[in-house]
């Protein structure tokens, strides 16, 4: 989140030693982990359950949970970013395609805190996404922990630790998984205070408690977003809910477009990592960016468009999910190399993810 990226480049400047050893923001991984570490606590609509945690290799234990499930409601993703089962349902979701990698929503927190996670999963059978067809999931985990040495809490790192939510940590774009967790439409309170802060909710499924792999898939290409449809892209206004309700959490293109560097800075990404498209103002942002790693991981630092100081950068395609990053819909980029044409100037591989 681009409120989230300030703490975590911050974070970045603890002492070298203890990068390794502690906890920080995440991005997919293969996962190292050793096994379960302890049930995630759901809450369904009726019962507040704590499980007793999972063992194993490769992956973090999902938790003994025994309520995950009870009552239920069997839907699609379309029946819930169409609104036709309600807020704070219970809803069982099967054959969904992972879109992105996984990552923490928010990795700066109190001690103690449970750290938020998510991945985007797409409707089954697609070639191409659609509207209504994408969504993004969330899971509590593991509680954030202060580093050795540090003063600030950060998230488990997933090539360090397990995150302990129900998402495996090592789940992919293409796995094919079943989900259970709880419907909702989710816009921060902060929003209505933030300039030009969103006024459109966004759905998702939350406090998820069963993300269970079940197969792989291709993943659908993303659907190309109009050029007549980016001042509605990039509007935040209740004038523009039916479009992000349609296509949040979906991953799109968009085609030709630029931006340029208004500050003469020499560079087309702005502060905090965020690039604001020429084109009505549409603001692109990621969700690979991890502070701890950027320094020394480039697949982990924001993306890197040098141009003439005063020079537009034109981007032949933009792959990403339209979200509402904190409190602005706009584009979240998954991979800095194969998201963008051309790829960011600091890649050397053809693809960041999976790490």
């Amino acid at each position: 989140m681009t409120r989230t990226r300030i703490l975590y480049l911050l974070g970045a400047l603890v002492a070298v030693p203890s990068l390794f050893a502690a906890a920080a923001s995440g991005c997919a991984t293969k996962n190292e982990g050793t096994g379960g570490t302890g049930g995630a606590t759901h809450t369904t609509s009726s019962t507040t359950t704590t499980g007793t945690g999972g063992t194993g290799t490769g992956g973090t234990g999902t938790g003994g949970d025994i309520t995950c499930g009870v009552g239920a409601v069997s839907a699609t993703i379309q029946d819930v970013t169409q609104g036709t089962v309600g807020v704070g349902i219970d809803v069982s979701i099967t054959g969904a395609v992972v879109m992105s990698q996984k990552f923490v929503i928010d990795g700066t927190l109190s001690a103690g805190q449970p750290c938020l996670w998510a991945v985007f999963v797409s409707a089954p059978g697609l070639t191409t996404t659609a509207p209504n067809t994408g969504i993004l999931v969330l899971s509590y985990g593991n509680p954030a922990t202060v580093p050795d040495g540090g003063t600030q809490a950060y998230c488990p790192l997933l090539e360090q630790a397990p995150a302990g939510d129900a998402i495996p940590d090592d789940i992919q774009p293409g796995d094919v998984v079943d989900i259970v967790g709880e419907t909702d439409y989710h816009l921060l309170q902060n929003c209505a205070s933030e300039p030009n802060g969103s006024q459109v909710e966004q759905f998702q499924i939350a406090k998820a408690c069963r993300f269970q792999k079940t197969g792989v898939a291709t993943p659908p290409t993303p659907a190309v977003v109009s050029a007549s449809d980016y001042a509605t892209f990039a509007d935040q206004t209740t004038a523009a809910r039916s479009f992000h309700d349609d296509w949040g959490g979906v991953k799109v293109r968009l085609a030709n477009v630029n931006a340029t560097d208004t500050g003469n800075t020499g560079s087309a990404v702005g502060q905090y990592g965020v690039i604001t498209l020429d084109e009505a103002g549409m603001s692109v942002g990621d969700i690979y960016y991890e502070g701890y790693f950027a320094p020394f991981q480039p697949c982990k630092a924001s993306a890197v468009f040098d141009v003439t100081p005063g020079a537009t950068q034109n981007f032949a395609f933009i792959d990403g999910f339209h979200h509402m990053d904190y409190c602005t819909w706009g584009l979240s980029v998954n991979d800095k190399c194969s998201d963008f044409s051309p790829q960011s100037n600091d890649c050397t591989a053809a693809s960041c993810a999976p790490y």
